[in-house]
């Protein structure tokens, strides 16, 4: 299966300056995006896999320095549905899926990512994300942060909305001494809406609450 991009621009040379500069809309549907990720990643494995779709500015100038490190992306995407390749990731996602809505075993599939969608910027191998969102069931996911990708480093804050409360999330005597702030953490119709923090590598990232996060 190929990925399909639809491309309009130019490419521009300079007299006396080697190369041509590159600037191009580029949208794409039913992309895979691991293809899409890959063109622009140092490593051999996607972060995520899923059918995409994909609009951005692309500039790519002139110059000696590194593709990652001169290309220029403004766009967004969204993805129906997929899943992410980090175990450890994936693991806890799957882990507050199950207590968010009261089941205590482990699923025998792995909880799938839906309505993935963000809005981003690439500048200097570096990915902004002004906004990244994705649900798992009984979870909704919202961040902002940013990606090397070169240094691979995980940098996203954002809130986590769960169908059950707080005590839900964990067993036991932690779950009955966490009853009585169930009502603090209620709101908007969500069981519990969470500040949490996606941190690390990617290649072992950090997914936790971040309840001393600074306020700006």
């Amino acid at each position: 299966m190929w990925s399909e991009f639809i491309c309009n621009g130019d490419v521009v040379g300079t007299p006396g300056i080697k190369g041509k500069k590159i600037s191009l809309d580029v949208q794409t549907k039913g992309a895979r995006m691991e293809d899409i990720l890959l063109l622009v990643m140092n490593s051999k494995k996607s972060p995520f896999l899923g059918q995409m779709n994909f609009k951005s500015k692309l500039v790519l100038p002139q110059g000696n320095a590194p593709v990652i490190e001169k290309l220029f992306l403004d766009g967004e995407f969204s993805v129906l549905s997929g899943r992410f390749t980090a175990d450890k990731l994936q693991d806890k996602l799957d882990t507050m899926s199950n207590r968010s809505m009261g089941l205590k075993g482990k699923r025998e599939e792995d909880s799938v990512a839906t309505n993935l969608r963000g809005k981003f910027v690439l500048k200097d191998s570096n990915a902004n994300f002004s906004h990244l969102s994705f649900g798992v069931p009984g979870l909704f996911v919202t961040l902002q942060g940013a990606y090397g990708l070169t240094s691979e480093k995980i940098d996203f804050h954002g809130t986590a909305r769960l169908h059950g409360k707080v005590s839900h999330m964990t067993t036991g005597w932690k779950s009955i001494l966490l009853k009585p702030v169930d009502p603090f953490f209620s709101k908007d119709g969500a069981g519990a809406v969470l500040p949490i923090k996606i941190t690390g590598t990617k290649s072992n990232p950090d997914f936790g609450l971040e309840l001393h996060r600074d306020k700006k």
